[in-house]
This record gives structure tokens, sequence and C-alpha cells, in this order.
């Protein structure tokens, strides 16, 4: 289900960005379907947690996946994936490092849609509003990473261990 819909696995800004790389794949001769697998793979990372998540809250796993791309879009994590990603990696384990981060904001991803189908029906902005003092601790550690004269490991791993003890205390 989630193969055949993965637009619903990531947000609006993210579909369209993979949309242009199947498109530039497609102009460099890359036949369309081997196209949008290649770019799909990547994307399908993101099913796990979105299942465990259905599983949890015995939800179809397409509205799971609708509400964990919105919890990224308005929890700013796009962004921090984004940013993460980017960073380079001077050191196996510095890539070991940032891959882990990766991994622990999609599992923070889910169990937030998980939490917010839970109690809110999936409603982010109405859960966000319920959770105050989570929305506001979270925008401040979020502003900071994007304000942080420098952006490096250390800041990232702590951004991610914050955004970690905030749904621990959920």
């Amino acid at each position: 289900e989630l193969i055949e819909s993965r637009e619903l696995l990531v947000s609006k800004q993210k579909y369209a960005e993979s949309e242009r790389r199947v498109a530039a794949l497609v102009n460099a001769g890359i036949s369309e379907s081997l196209a949008k697998r290649s770019i799909a793979a990547a994307e399908l990372a993101l099913a796990l947690p979105i299942i465990d998540a259905a599983d949890k809250s015995d939800t179809p796993p397409a509205r799971v996946a609708k509400v964990f791309s919105a919890v990224a879009g308005t929890l700013g994590l796009d962004w921090l994936t984004d940013q993460l990603g980017q960073l380079p990696a001077g050191s196996h384990w510095q890539s070991m490092e940032r891959d882990s981060l990766l991994d622990d904001i999609t599992t923070y991803q889910g169990v937030l849609a998980a939490h917010c189908l839970a109690e809110s029906d999936g409603d982010v902005k109405a859960w966000l509003s319920s959770h105050g003092r989570f929305a506001g601790d979270w925008t401040r550690v979020l502003e900071d990473a994007q304000h942080a004269s420098v952006q490096d490991f250390s800041m990232f791993s702590m951004t991610c261990r914050k955004l970690g003890d905030l749904c621990r205390s959920i």
C-alpha cells in the first residue's frame, strides 16, 4: 500500500523534490519506471516507523503516513533531516553517527504520529496546542539549531537528543 502511495510518505515539499529528481533521471536517459523506483527506495525506509505506528494505533498505514508527513512539516523535521543529510562526514564514524541520528528522527516522527492519531485523530496542530510545553520546548530547540553559528555533529546530536527527551515526556 505504501509503495504505491509514496507521496504519502513525505511532505509535499519533499515529494516535489523527489519528482524533480525523477525528472532529472529521465532527462539523463533512465526510464521513468526505473527512476521512480530508484527515488522511492530511499523513501521506503520511512515505511518502517509508519507501519509500527499503524500497528500500535490500529490505523491503516496510509492514514498514518499522512499524519507522519504532517508531523515532519509542522515540526520542522524536514529541515532537520535535510541539514543533517547534507552535513559532510569526515570519517566512517561520523557517517554512522549521521545515519543513526536520521534513524532516530524518523523513529521519533513515528512516535509523534501515533500520539497525534491517538489523541487528536491525526490533527497535528490540535495535538500541538494540547501539548503546549512540548511545542514550545521543541520550537526553541529547533530555532536554536537553525540560528546556530556552527552546525556540526554535536549540535545535531543534541537537537536529536532533545527531540527524544521531549517524545519521552509526552
